[in-house]
C-alpha cells in the first residue's frame, strides 16, 4: 500500500496549487490521472471511472478544507452567499449521485469530458473584471437552484464544483477574489457528501481493488490529501499575487489535453 500511495503525492501537490489558486476541488486533475491509474492497476473497466470520481471526492474534502482557511484569512470567502448556496447544492448531489452506481464507464467519461469542455470554455472566454464586490442580495431560491444544479452536476463527475461556482459568482457581481474563495468553501460539502455517496453505493460491489473502502481507493487518497493540504494554501496566496488571465489559459491548455486523454481512454 505505501509503494501506491507514493505514486499520488505528486498529484496532490497539481490538485493543491489548483485549489487554491482557482478555486477548483481538484477533480480535475485528479480523476483523469485516476483513470490511468486504475487501468495499469487491473481494475475493473466497469469501475474505473466510479472508484475514480469517490477517490476525487474523498481528496477534495482534505484540499478544501486547508484551501478555504487560507482564504478565510484573506477575508474572501462570503458565508452568507455560501449559507443561500448549499441547500440546492447538497441535495442535488445525493439526488444525482445515486444514479452514478448505475451508469457505465463510457458514459461517465463522456460525461467528464464534457465538463472538461465546459470548464476551458469558462477558462478562456473574455469577461469585464469586477475590481470591487457590487453584487445584489441573491435570493435564497435563486442561489439554491443555483446550487441544484452544481451539486448535480459535481456528482456525476467527481468534482468540488468550482469551475461552476466560480463564474457564476462572478456573473453575479462579485469579484473574482471572493468568488474563488466561497467557491473553495462549497466544495467541502459538496465533497463529503460525494464521498458518503461513494462509500455508500460502492460498499458491497464486487471485483474492486485491494485497499478499497466503497468506491474510494485508500493509496490514492492518502497520498494525494498528505500533499493536497499542504499545497492548497500555496495556491491560495499565488490567487492574491499572480494575473489570473495567464493563469487561466494555462489551465486550459492543460484541460485540452485532459479532454484528449478522456475521449480516447473511453473507447
Amino acid at each position: 500500500m505505501l509503494e501506491s500511495m507514493l505514486i499520488y503525492l505528486p498529484l496532490g501537490v497539481i490538485a493543491g496549487v489548483m485549489a487554491g489558486l482557482l478555486g477548483l476541488g481538484g477533480g480535475l486533475v485528479i480523476v483523469p490521472i485516476l483513470t490511468i491509474t486504475l487501468k495499469m492497476a487491473g481494475v475493473h473497466e466497469e469501475d474505473i471511472m466510479k472508484i475514480a470520481v469517490g477517490t476525487s471526492f474523498a481528496t477534495i474534502c482534505f484540499t478544501s478544507l486547508s484551501s478555504v482557511y487560507a482564504h478565510n484569512k484573506k477575508q474572501s470567502v462570503m458565508w452568507d452567499v455560501l449559507i443561500r448556496f448549499l441547500p440546492g447544492v447538497l441535495i442535488g448531489v445525493f439526488a444525482l449521485g445515486y444514479f452514478v452506481n448505475y451508469l457505465s464507464n463510457t458514459l461517465l467519461s463522456y460525461l467528464f469530458s464534457a465538463f472538461v469542455l465546459f470548464s476551458i470554455y469558462n477558462l478562456v472566454k473574455k469577461k469585464p473584471p469586477v475590481v470591487e464586490d457590487k453584487a445584489p442580495n441573491t435570493h435564497f431560491l435563486t442561489l439554491s437552484g443555483f446550487g441544484f444544479g452544481i451539486g448535480g452536476i459535481s456528482a456525476l463527475v467527481g468534482v468540488g464544483g468550482g469551475a461552476m461556482t466560480v463564474p457564476l459568482l462572478s456573473h453575479l457581481g462579485h469579484e473574482m477574489k471572493k468568488a474563488i474563495g466561497t467557491s473553495s468553501a462549497a466544495g467541502f460539502p459538496i465533497a463529503l457528501a460525494g464521498a458518503v455517496n461513494a462509500v455508500w453505493h460502492g460498499f458491497d460491489a464486487p471485483n474492486l481493488p485491494e485497499y478499497s473502502f466503497g468506491f474510494i481507493y485508500l493509496p490514492a487518497l492518502i497520498g494525494i490529501a498528505i500533499t493536497s493540504m499542504l499545497f492548497a494554501p500555496i495556491g491560495a496566496k499565488l490567487a492574491h499575487k499572480l494575473p489570473q488571465v495567464a493563469l487561466k489559459r494555462v489551465f486550459a491548455i492543460y484541460l485540452s489535453i485532459i479532454f484528449v486523454q478522456m475521449i480516447v481512454s473511453a473507447h
